[in-house]
């Protein structure tokens, strides 16, 4: 009785992880979101070849880190560590793809707006 008790919990405990893991992974994706929309395209419009360099990048993820662990609560950042060895790792490994995904997203719809203007 007392191993299926404990059995119980366990999953309960790892379910509750996966949880707060997912919520962070949500979290990166729409701050990779915003600060596209924000601060990078502020950012690109500056620039002379409008990319970001390589510093600007490494900038703007150090922004988006800290933006995760100020927007997820501390009881959610809590369980993930129990889920992950290095909590700010994860985070980084999130935004990164997060940017990816933005990225693949991004250059289609860029396309069907310009058929759409008329262009």
């Amino acid at each position: 009785m007392f191993s299926i008790l404990k059995a119980i919990l366990r999953r309960i405990k790892n379910e509750l992880i996966d949880s707060a893991l997912t919520r962070i992974t949500h979290t990166a994706e729409t701050t990779v979101a915003s600060i596209s929309q924000t601060i990078a395209k502020e950012l690109r419009e500056k620039s002379a070849d409008g990319r970001l360099t390589s510093k600007d990048a490494q900038e703007l993820k150090a922004v988006a880190v800290q933006t995760i662990f100020d927007q997820v609560p501390g009881d959610i950042m809590k369980l993930a560590t129990d889920g992950v060895n290095d909590l700010t790792r994860f985070v980084e490994a999130k935004i990164e793809q997060a940017v990816v995904k933005q990225k693949a997203v991004l250059p289609p719809l860029s396309r069907i707006f310009k058929m759409g203007s008329g262009e």
